[in-house]
């Protein structure tokens, strides 16, 4: 009979970490990571000692796979969250542009229309109303009344211009809106998970093995040190 079991791979390590034992960072990862590159090489140079007192060997060299699976997961919530932060401050300058030309249209028809009763009431009706999904309207209904009404416009000098502007902003804000929302409910959940597990998978080695380290050189304070964080270390030392 042919065996058709295989071993997990990391990811299904890290997946099967129970979600009650998963933890976000509390210190920058590249941090995380430099220190436990570190510790690997601590610890391989003290690999006999760890061991005599009691500590896995394969955890040691489980070190370089995890920190690796780590950086991975941390450049793909990295690659999410920098979409997030570039599309959220786009959609933060181009809708603030936005609300200043709904308003400019709002001012400018008030006075072109305002012996017209008929479009002074269209005007008002545009107006009412507020929020992302107003203004996308309002520019769209200001662009179509506009062009309807040319003479009374041309009348004051109203760069008709800016009746395309405001249906190409219409157009573009409502789909970087659409992109804005799908960010703000799901997009980068998944990542940004996977991160946080192959985080807490790395400290579950780092922290055995630092525990060990501390105990089998208890009596040397310099290498104790080796076997803490230096950045946690100093964050106590500055608040202190």
């Amino acid at each position: 009979m042919t065996d058709t079991t295989t071993a997990p791979t990391i990811k299904d390590k890290v997946l099967g970490i129970p979600d009650e034992q998963k933890i976000t960072p509390t210190i920058p990862v590249d941090i995380v990571i430099l220190e436990a590159e570190n510790l690997y090489h601590f610890a391989k140079d003290d690999k006999e000692t760890l061991v005599e007192s009691g500590l896995n060997t394969t955890l040691i060299e489980d070190l370089l796979p995890r920190i690796t699976f780590l950086q991975d997961c941390q450049a793909a919530w990295m690659t999410v969250y920098n979409g997030k932060e570039i599309t959220l401050e786009e959609w933060k300058k181009e809708s603030e542009k936005a609300y200043e030309l709904q308003a400019e249209l709002l001012h400018s028809f008030r006075f072109a229309f305002r012996n017209e009763h008929k479009l002074t009431t269209q005007v008002n009706r545009i107006a009412e109303g507020s929020g992302h999904a107003d203004l996308i309207q309002d520019l769209k209904d200001y662009a179509s009344l506009g062009k309807a009404n040319k003479e009374a416009l041309e009348a004051i000098n109203f760069d008709m211009q800016k009746l395309d502007l405001a249906i190409t902003m219409s157009n573009s804000l409502l789909s970087l809106l659409g992109e804005v929302n799908g960010i703000r409910k799901d997009a980068g959940k998944l990542e940004k998970e996977l991160r946080d597990r192959a985080y807490t998978y790395l400290k579950q080695a780092v922290d055995e093995i630092r525990d060990y380290g501390k105990y089998a050189f208890w009596k040397e304070e310099d290498k104790v040190k080796l076997y803490s964080s230096d950045y946690s270390r100093k964050i106590r030392e500055r608040n202190s």
